[in-house]
């Protein structure tokens, strides 16, 4: 089960090996795939937010009361 992601803020991981990515919510490792990736690759911070279905409507928060905000994102190479 998801915590309230509104109650702060949390941390969002992924390790980007050559033929497989693991993702982390916290500190916790949640799934992993196997993924072959032949060309290079960048980091897309997507800010998108929409209602539970995904798409904004009329019940999608708006305005001062609502934020998205990113405490900060890293990056590191592994070798």
């Amino acid at each position: 089960m998801t915590p309230d992601l509104s109650a702060g803020f949390h941390k969002y991981g992924m390790k980007w090996e050559p033929n497989k990515l693991t993702f982390y919510f916290d500190g916790n490792q949640v799934y992993t795939v196997s993924a072959t990736m032949p060309s290079r690759m960048y980091i897309l911070l997507d800010l998108w937010y929409g209602s539970a279905s995904g798409t904004p409507d009329s019940t999608t928060p708006t305005g001062k009361t609502n934020s998205y905000e990113v405490n900060y994102v890293r990056a590191w190479k592994f070798k």
